[in-house]
C-alpha cells in the first residue's frame, strides 16, 4: 500500500515539475467549413438549413511558460519511415448535445486514422483509442500557430431551428480524468490542471431567421388581421 502511495505520489510531482512554469489550456470546440472554430459563436441561417461536414476540435493553446504536448515531435518522421507518435492522441472520449429549439445534428462520426471507434462511440458521442503494441498511430495534431495546435475528433452535420436558437455544445466525456490522452501523457485534463490552465467545452449556436419573402408574408397576414379588426370596430 506504502509503494502504491509513494509511485501516485511520485507521478503527481512529475506532472507538476513538467508543467507548473506555464499553462496549457485545451478547448473542445465546433468548425463550421471556412471559418474558425467556434467559441460560443452564433450564426444565422435560414431556418431548416443544413451545415455539413463540420468538425469537433480539440485545440491545444500553450501560455508563456509552459510546453506543448501535442508538439512534443508529435509529427517528426525517423528515418526508417516511423513516426515518433509521443504527442499524438492515444484516446478520447467528447459528448455532443443540442439545446433549445428544434435545432439538431447528424452523421457524428468519429476520426478513426490511427486507431479506432471505442465502445462508447455512438450517436451523440465520439469515442477512439489506438492500439500501440500493434503500431496504431493514434490521431496526429496538426500546429496551427506558434502557440496553438488542433486534433480533429471527427464531424457532424447540424441542422438550423425552424424557428428560435438552437446551441450544440461539445463536451468532456466525464468528470473523471483520463478521457483525453496521448502516449506521452496519461491524463489531458490533469495536465491542464496541472498546469494552472484549463479543459474547456464550447458551444455553436445556430438561430433561424426567416427569409425575406416569409417575412413580407407575416407582414401581410398581420396587416389583414389589423385591416379587419378596424372594419368591425368601425
Amino acid at each position: 500500500m506504502f509503494a502504491r502511495s509513494l509511485s501516485i505520489c511520485f507521478v503527481a510531482t512529475a506532472l507538476m515539475s513538467t508543467y507548473a512554469s506555464g499553462s496549457l489550456v485545451y478547448d473542445l470546440a465546433l468548425r463550421v467549413p471556412g471559418q474558425k472554430p467556434s467559441m460560443g459563436a452564433i450564426i444565422t441561417l435560414k431556418p431548416g438549413q443544413r451545415i455539413l461536414g463540420v468538425e469537433l476540435l480539440l485545440i491545444e493553446t500553450v501560455l508563456p511558460g509552459s510546453e506543448s504536448i501535442f508538439k512534443n515531435d508529435a509529427q517528426t518522421v525517423a528515418f526508417d519511415g516511423t513516426i515518433n507518435r509521443s504527442g499524438n492522441l492515444l484516446a478520447f472520449s467528447a459528448d455532443l448535445s443540442a439545446n433549445g429549439a428544434d435545432g439538431r445534428f447528424e452523421k457524428l462520426v468519429v476520426n478513426s486514422s490511427g486507431g479506432g471507434p471505442s465502445p462508447i462511440n455512438d450517436g451523440d458521442t465520439v469515442g477512439y483509442f489506438a492500439l500501440g503494441i500493434f503500431g496504431q498511430t493514434g490521431v496526429m495534431p496538426t500546429t496551427t500557430d506558434a502557440d496553438t495546435a488542433e486534433a480533429v475528433l471527427g464531424t457532424v452535420d447540424l441542422i438550423a431551428p425552424l424557428t428560435g436558437s438552437t446551441t450544440f455544445t461539445l463536451a468532456d466525456y466525464s468528470m473523471d480524468d483520463g478521457d483525453f490522452t496521448t502516449f506521452s501523457t496519461g491524463s489531458l485534463e490533469a495536465a491542464a490542471r496541472g498546469s494552472g490552465g484549463s479543459f474547456n467545452p464550447n458551444s455553436l449556436t445556430l438561430t433561424a431567421v426567416p427569409e425575406p419573402s416569409a417575412l413580407l408574408h407575416l407582414i401581410a397576414v398581420f396587416a389583414c388581421i389589423g385591416l379587419k379588426r378596424s372594419r368591425l370596430q368601425a
